[in-house]
């Protein structure tokens, strides 16, 4: 079990909901640990739905090539609470953050 931290990230969130049809949603992570994120979200998703989070980056004035970029965190859904009008729901990391 990882410590979590209360972290409010706006994050991407990209995945195929039920349809298969791809979709990208500007979402909210709540907290963060190691091993996943409590995400704020409009959409509905169910378990075990595979989805990509990614950190939105402001554009630099040049490219910076000697930094290693990640493409995206991959998790997928362990459990989505609803809240009305929003959704909460729990992301597990494929790998560990470390």
């Amino acid at each position: 079990m990882y410590q979590r931290l209360p972290l409010p990230i706006p994050l991407f969130l990209r995945g195929q909901d039920k349809l298969g049809k791809p979709f990208l949603d500007l979402t909210l992570a709540l907290n963060v640990s190691a091993g996943g994120a409590l995400l704020a979200t409009l959409r509905p998703l169910q378990p075990p739905t595979e989805v990509t989070l990614e950190v939105p980056t402001a554009a630099l004035p040049m490219p910076i090539s000697f930094l290693q970029m990640e493409q995206g965190l991959q998790g997928r859904v362990t459990r989505t609470t609803d809240k009305g009008s929003y959704h909460l729901c729990a992301i597990q990391f494929v790998r560990p953050l470390l």
